[in-house]
């Protein structure tokens, strides 16, 4: 009977070890996932490289070379500039009165997957995405009202006063209107940003569940002569000044109100200091629920009847011209500005 007893023992024992290697083998598999890894095992998400002037982190300047973790707030100086790399070789540059919070960011080495999300609350950020390594990696940038999702490209970022502005520079952007309740992308609203073009996104769009507007923002360089095309032609060179921004004049400064006209103006600055009036020349557009603008400027104060229980609905207007000698494309807007619903008042005849 003793010796049964050890065999009996024994077997139990063996059973528990199996069991338990099944366990410790299972989760290691597991583990392999992005959404798996443990906080503590997380290696740092970035580490920064400070451009100009002061960048902080948590009311501490940072300095080139400073790890910076998951849940970390980055604020940046009127004159500061700062570069976020990460371990899959994206990086981040981070421009002056830019206030940016990493909300997520996990690394696996073994396939270098990564799941990166970050939040702009102001400012701008340009960035460089290095093309994902697996399906289940993830770049994702949100602001107040719109989010960006990305599997490598090249493309900015920018939020301030109500106004998103996503410009791809090189691949594509999938860019969605942000839903302030649930903070995620409201279904229906995603809009595919191509290479060269800009999607514009108010707060008012996120309140009416609005896709955000695609402006094309393609500009190029003339190409310059080269040294032996300099020296066939002794003759001096006379080129044309080339248009260098797009502005809008007319903003109102007082408030607006339902029927109101407002008189726009494009002009055109060239890089020899002058400019020139193309008002007729532009494509005009409003972006929000406040108007309608004609070919020649003229902006009407409208507000539909399901916006007008507000009282206020606010938004811009944008015209692009196009340089036919070029190809090129300037954009303009104005400042964000408030339309009023006009009120008839009555008057009371009762004695």
């Amino acid at each position: 009977m003793h010796i049964s007893h050890k065999i009996v023992g024994l077997l139990v024992t063996a059973i528990f070890v199996i069991i338990g290697a099944y366990f410790i083998l299972t989760s290691s598999k597991d583990g392999q996932n992005l959404d798996a890894i443990a906080p503590e095992k997380a290696i740092p998400a970035a580490w920064v490289e400070i451009l100009e002037d002061t960048v902080s982190a948590d009311k501490k300047d940072l300095e080139s070379g400073d790890k910076i973790l998951v849940g970390t707030t980055i604020i940046s100086s009127n004159t500061g500039r700062a570069v976020l790399h990460f371990p899959d070789n994206s990086i981040a540059t981070i421009d002056p009165n830019t206030t940016v919070t990493l909300d997520e960011s996990l690394y696996t080495p073994d396939d270098k997957g990564i799941v990166s999300k970050i939040f702009l609350s102001t400012g701008k950020i340009f960035f460089s995405i290095t093309e994902l390594a697996t399906p289940q990696s993830k770049w994702e940038v949100k602001t107040g009202n719109a989010v960006a999702v990305v599997r490598g490209t090249a493309f900015s970022v920018e939020y301030g006063e109500g106004l998103s502005k996503v410009e791809v520079t090189e691949d594509s952007v999938l860019v969605a209107t942000l839903d302030p309740e649930t903070n995620e992308a409201i279904p229906g609203t995603e809009v595919l940003v191509e290479e060269n073009a800009t999607a514009l996104i108010l707060d008012e769009d996120a309140q009416n569940g609005t896709a955000p507007s695609i402006t094309r923002t393609n500009v190029s360089l003339p190409t310059p002569k080269t040294q032996v095309e300099q020296i066939v032609s002794p003759e001096p060179v006379i080129t044309s000044p080339t248009p260098q921004s797009l502005t809008i004049t007319g903003t109102p400064t007082e408030s607006v109100t339902e029927g109101d006209t407002i008189q726009f103006t494009a002009i055109i600055t060239f890089d020899d200091g002058t400019s020139r009036e193309v008002t007729q020349e532009a494509n005009w557009e409003v972006l929000g629920t406040i108007g309608s603008i004609s070919n020649t400027g003229v902006f009407e104060a409208d507000i539909p009847p399901d916006v007008s229980e507000f009282g206020v609905s606010s938004g811009a207007v944008i015209a692009t011209w196009n340089d036919t000698t070029t190809g090129d494309t300037l954009l303009g807007q104005t400042e964000i500005f408030e339309v009023n619903v006009f009120f008839e008042v009555t008057e009371d005849r009762r004695g």
